[in-house]
């Protein structure tokens, strides 16, 4: 996908690209945000595979906690959740920066 953005930015964007403040921007610039957003939007989706498939350790886990009562399971699982936020919002942070 890569490939076909930088060639959908050179064919259907003008040279120059003006905003409201008085920085020019090229097509390359354009290039370089929809890049990272799309690979940003690729590694959250595999963070959220893997904090919420069955596959991998962090729903095994969540389902041996539930073994030990409701409390266990509560507490666990809302760390759990909220660890597995820490990496896409860092991530969406990063874009935002950068674009």
């Amino acid at each position: 996908m890569t490939p076909a953005l930088f060639f959908a930015g050179y064919i259907s964007l003008p040279d120059r690209l003006f905003g409201f403040v008085e920085v020019d921007r090229t097509p390359i610039h354009a290039f370089f945000c929809a890049t990272v957003g799309l690979w940003a939007g690729l590694v959250i989706g595999f963070i959220t595979e893997y904090y919420t498939s069955h596959s991998y350790t962090p729903v095994r886990e969540v389902a041996r906690a539930c073994e030990t009562g409701a409390a266990t399971n509560i507490i666990y699982g809302l760390a759990l959740g909220h660890l597995s936020t820490i990496i896409p919002v860092l991530f969406l942070a990063a874009t935002a920066f950068i674009c």
